[in-house]
Protein backbone atom coordinates (compact mmCIF):
# COMPACT_ATOMS: atom_id res chain seq x y z
CA UNK A 1 0.00 0.00 0.00
CA UNK A 2 3.28 2.17 0.42
CA UNK A 3 4.17 1.68 -3.24
CA UNK A 4 0.84 1.01 -5.13
CA UNK A 5 2.30 1.09 -8.98
CA UNK A 6 5.36 -1.04 -7.87
CA UNK A 7 3.84 -4.17 -8.66
CA UNK A 8 1.06 -5.84 -11.32
CA UNK A 9 -0.33 -7.98 -9.59
CA UNK A 10 -0.26 -9.23 -5.91
CA UNK A 11 -0.12 -12.23 -4.76
CA UNK A 12 -1.06 -12.69 -0.24
CA UNK A 13 -1.48 -16.32 1.17
CA UNK A 14 -2.02 -16.34 4.89
CA UNK A 15 -1.97 -12.88 5.27
CA UNK A 16 -4.36 -9.94 5.07
CA UNK A 17 -4.11 -6.27 5.68
CA UNK A 18 -5.50 -4.71 8.64
CA UNK A 19 -5.94 -1.55 7.38
CA UNK A 20 -8.43 -1.89 4.90
CA UNK A 21 -9.36 1.54 4.98
CA UNK A 22 -6.52 1.90 2.50
CA UNK A 23 -7.73 -0.59 0.04
CA UNK A 24 -8.72 1.78 -2.26
CA UNK A 25 -4.29 2.82 -3.16
CA UNK A 26 -4.22 -0.67 -4.64
CA UNK A 27 -7.81 -1.76 -5.93
CA UNK A 28 -6.35 -1.27 -9.56
CA UNK A 29 -3.56 -4.18 -8.84
CA UNK A 30 -5.61 -7.66 -9.43
CA UNK A 31 -5.07 -9.81 -6.36
CA UNK A 32 -4.95 -13.52 -5.65
CA UNK A 33 -5.99 -14.27 -1.99
CA UNK A 34 -5.53 -17.79 -0.23
CA UNK A 35 -6.18 -18.68 3.08
CA UNK A 36 -6.77 -21.87 5.44
CA UNK A 37 -10.02 -22.07 6.92
CA UNK A 38 -8.41 -23.41 10.38
CA UNK A 39 -5.66 -20.93 10.32
CA UNK A 40 -4.54 -20.41 13.97
CA UNK A 41 -1.55 -18.03 12.88
CA UNK A 42 -3.72 -15.38 10.97
CA UNK A 43 -7.47 -15.42 11.19
CA UNK A 44 -8.75 -15.93 7.78
CA UNK A 45 -11.24 -13.25 8.70
CA UNK A 46 -8.39 -11.21 7.63
CA UNK A 47 -8.01 -12.20 4.07
CA UNK A 48 -11.56 -11.96 4.17
CA UNK A 49 -11.69 -8.68 5.65
CA UNK A 50 -9.13 -7.30 2.52
CA UNK A 51 -11.00 -9.07 -0.34
CA UNK A 52 -13.96 -7.41 0.89
CA UNK A 53 -12.59 -4.06 1.09
CA UNK A 54 -10.68 -4.16 -2.49
CA UNK A 55 -14.00 -5.55 -4.09
CA UNK A 56 -15.69 -2.48 -2.57
CA UNK A 57 -12.78 0.03 -3.99
CA UNK A 58 -13.47 -1.63 -7.60
CA UNK A 59 -10.65 -4.08 -7.01
CA UNK A 60 -10.10 -7.28 -8.79
CA UNK A 61 -10.14 -10.02 -6.54
CA UNK A 62 -9.76 -13.79 -6.11
CA UNK A 63 -10.19 -15.67 -2.79
CA UNK A 64 -9.54 -18.96 -1.95
CA UNK A 65 -10.31 -19.97 0.98
CA UNK A 66 -9.41 -23.97 1.74
CA UNK A 67 -11.76 -25.66 3.89
CA UNK A 68 -9.73 -28.09 6.45
CA UNK A 69 -6.53 -25.77 6.42
CA UNK A 70 -4.32 -23.98 8.83
CA UNK A 71 -1.69 -22.08 8.21
CA UNK A 72 0.06 -24.69 7.08
CA UNK A 73 -1.32 -23.42 3.68
CA UNK A 74 1.50 -20.86 2.78
CA UNK A 75 3.98 -24.42 2.14
CA UNK A 76 1.19 -26.10 -0.33
CA UNK A 77 0.75 -22.83 -1.92
CA UNK A 78 4.61 -22.58 -2.77
CA UNK A 79 4.75 -26.57 -3.89
CA UNK A 80 2.01 -25.85 -6.39
CA UNK A 81 1.92 -25.13 -10.02
CA UNK A 82 -1.11 -23.53 -9.10
CA UNK A 83 0.42 -19.99 -7.74
CA UNK A 84 3.20 -19.86 -10.98
CA UNK A 85 0.59 -20.58 -13.16
CA UNK A 86 -1.78 -17.53 -11.93
CA UNK A 87 -1.28 -15.36 -14.26
CA UNK A 88 -3.39 -16.93 -16.26
CA UNK A 89 -6.16 -16.17 -13.76
CA UNK A 90 -5.57 -12.40 -15.14
CA UNK A 91 -4.64 -13.15 -18.65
Amino acid sequence: MQRPKLFSSIVSIAGGAMLTKYANLISHTPSYIVHGELDKEVSVSESIKISEALVSAGGKVDLMVIPNMGHEICTKIFESNELYNSGEIYG
